[in-house]
């Protein structure tokens, strides 16, 4: 046995010698520098762009509808008529060549030579035929689709629900997917889904689902039967050859650890996309996502690791630079009002004292912003601008005072026993905390877990894979999680305040925190106080409108949805969210901004909104401008 042992260890120093040897000649540890960026030659002469991805290990499928994600795909090669860029005021044409806003109605340009990748022209009936099988929330605020001839159509808004101008055109580069219907391959089951629409009746004035009917028809339980068969007749259906898409790269090969797209060189914009080609490993497990990025075999990667990791990374290879991006989303608990133990107003005012909130952003993500103030459903540098300064002010921040916490809960009529806190019933309080695995919430729920145990409430952690699993276990009736480690507030559609309170109201928050609904149109049924004091409004009547309003009436909706809420303390926040991006020097050009990592390649900057270089910088991020960067060459091979 000890000599089993003792060739286990021989054989195991020895692998650690091999890797390390590998290990070093694989790094570089001589940064590029400034003026060799700007000056010296690249390396990456087959102008390609390695990355990570994710993507249906089973099969992506013959076509983006039939249920599988085609993970690196959707991104590069799907398109809408326009994409948004998540955190700046950006929309990029794409299929349309332009949006032409005249009262309610929206005429709608296609670009000439806008081509699928089978070589078929990109028509008004792809366009139509994609919004009449995949409803999306664009759609319920559209009276009518009108085809005008193959490159032009006319978009006819609900009188009673009819977006402004900006938020029009927001609405329509929202729908980034918009172009994986082609009329040529689904046209039986769009006309189908066509006759079904243009029968049925005008959704009536007094129907509880009239703000949401889509096209304002009203979709009785034979009509949403019979489109539901061709919707799942559709799904099915198998494409042979080419994947239908229309963007920049098609779809060459994948298996389950790589995918390969390569050039699109029948796109329209073909001559400002830079690569040729895009590699794409499996995301592996940070480990090995870590060493792949210092061994130099990965060109971008998304994402900031943990402070001591990000530093070991670029020190063993010179070539890396990381940028910090700002995100539209603040981390923080979510209580499930199901729970009776948030019943009383106290308690969810005593957790706002509960947590040092400096010391869970500092071991989470340094280079994040602390926020002391309860959940919102808006990030605080979003509501700052988009409310007007004196309701802004009104909501409250906290500070880390646990005595003001025990003074509450014994204000709810807790006690506690020793370093136990009891319940107004007498019963020992105990809490489960659900959150997704992997960096940051796995360490900020360790962290939520030890100082509540050390305060007097026992906690345990259930963790899920995926924030998908999150919403599935947390939003059942009787849900084991007491709350929730996630985003209290995210805005993952642009830059209007409707795109944080659909995160909330229509996304993922309000069904785990068990909103209460109303039973006659089945929509939630929370009042919340106006910002100015004057009176109560329901939430979604006023999430439902949110893209009618403009100007002044825009940001008083938003205080009152920012302001109503935080005032009921139904969540705790840590803190606003910042992202970042890894590029490899040697082999990305065009990067903004390239002073900043001549001192330091871990660029700690975080640009605000009224920097003239935020844009060129937020746009980097992969998963906020999706395809952008690369189809508008804003970065391009370095060679």
């Amino acid at each position: 046995m000890k000599k089993c042992m003792r060739t286990v260890r021989l054989a195991a120093v020895f692998l650690t010698l091999i890797l390390c040897m590998l290990f070093a000649v694989s790094c570089k540890n001589v940064s590029i520098g400034y003026e060799g960026y700007l000056t010296e030659k690249g390396t990456n002469t087959q102008k390609s762009l390695r990355m990570f991805g994710n993507w249906t290990k089973t099969g992506i499928g013959t076509h983006y509808n039939c249920g599988a994600d085609a993970g690196p795909f959707v991104i590069f090669g799907l398109e809408g008529l326009a994409q948004y860029i998540r955190t700046t005021d950006e929309i990029v044409m794409l299929l349309a060549e332009s949006f032409t806003h005249e009262g309610n109605v929206t005429k709608v340009k296609l670009r000439d030579n806008a081509y699928w990748h089978d070589g078929m022209p990109v028509i008004s009936k792809d366009i139509i035929g994609g919004w009449y099988i995949n409803h999306d929330e664009a759609t319920s605020y559209m009276k009518a689709l009108e085809e005008i001839d193959d490159k032009n159509f006319n978009i006819i808004w609900k009188d009673y629900l009819e977006p402004g101008d900006e938020a029009k055109s927001i609405l329509l580069a929202q729908s980034t997917k918009l172009a994986t219907v082609p009329y040529h391959v689904f046209k039986e089951y769009v006309d189908r889904a066509t006759e079904i629409i243009e029968n049925l009746e005008t959704c009536p004035v007094n129907s509880p689902s009239r703000n949401v009917s889509f096209f304002d028809k009203n979709w009785d339980g034979d009509a949403a039967t019979a489109f539901g068969d061709i919707y799942t007749s559709f799904r099915a259906h198998k494409v042979e050859g080419q994947y239908p898409a229309t963007g920049p790269y098609k779809l060459k090969s994948y298996t389950e650890t790589q995918m390969i797209l390569e050039k699109n060189e029948n796109y329209y914009l073909k001559d400002t996309v830079g690569f040729d080609r895009i590699e794409v490993t499996y995301q592996p497990t940070a480990a090995v996502a870590n060493q792949m990025l210092a061994a130099g075999n990965i060109d971008y990667a998304d994402g900031t690791p943990m402070k001591t990791v990000l530093e070991s990374i670029l020190n063993q290879n010179g070539s890396l630079a990381h940028y910090k991006i700002l995100d539209q989303g603040t981390i923080g608990l979510l209580f499930n009002l199901e729970k009776t133990v948030w019943e009383n107003d106290f308690v969810r005012e005593a957790f706002q004292y509960v947590f040092d909130r400096e010391l869970i952003t500092a071991t989470a993500n340094p280079y994040a912003e602390v926020t002391w103030g309860s959940m919102s459903g808006i990030c605080s540098y979003e509501a700052e601008k988009y409310i007007n300064p004196d309701d802004f002010d009104k909501l409250v921040n906290y500070s880390h005072d646990q005595s003001k916490a025990a003074e509450l809960l014994n204000k709810a009529g807790w006690n506690k026993a020793g370093n136990e806190w009891r319940d107004a019933a007498g019963k020992k309080v105990s809490l489960t905390l659900g959150y997704v695995e992997g960096s940051p919430f796995t360490e900020i729920a360790t962290t939520v877990q030890s100082v509540l145990r050390k305060f007097g409430i026992e906690t345990t952690l259930k963790s899920t894979e995926s924030p998908t699993t999150l919403l599935a276990n947390a939003r059942i009736n009787d849900s084991e999680y007491d709350f929730m480690l996630y985003f209290t507030a995210l805005n993952s559609w642009g830059n209007h305040p409707g795109g944080a309170f659909k995160h909330l109201f229509a996304q993922m928050d309000a069904a785990m925190m068990h909103f209460p609904v109303n039973e006659n149109d089945g929509h939630y049924s929370l009042i919340l106080d106006k910002a100015d004091g004057s009176g109560t409004f329901r939430a979604w009547d006023a999430y439902e409108r949110i893209y009618t309003y403009s100007g002044s009436k825009l940001r008083e909706v938003t205080a009152d949805l920012a302001v109503g809420l935080a005032k009921k303390n139904y969540g705790v926040n840590f803190y606003n969210n910042v992202t970042g991006s890894f590029f490899n020097l040697d082999r990305i050009g065009n990067l903004p901004c390239p002073e900043l990592f001549e001192e330091n390649r871990n660029v700690t900057k975080i640009f605000s909104y009224d920097d003239p270089d935020y844009a060129s910088v937020q746009n980097l991020n992969l998963f906020f401008g999706q395809a952008t960067a690369y189809v508008l060459g804003r970065i391009v091979p370095r060679y």
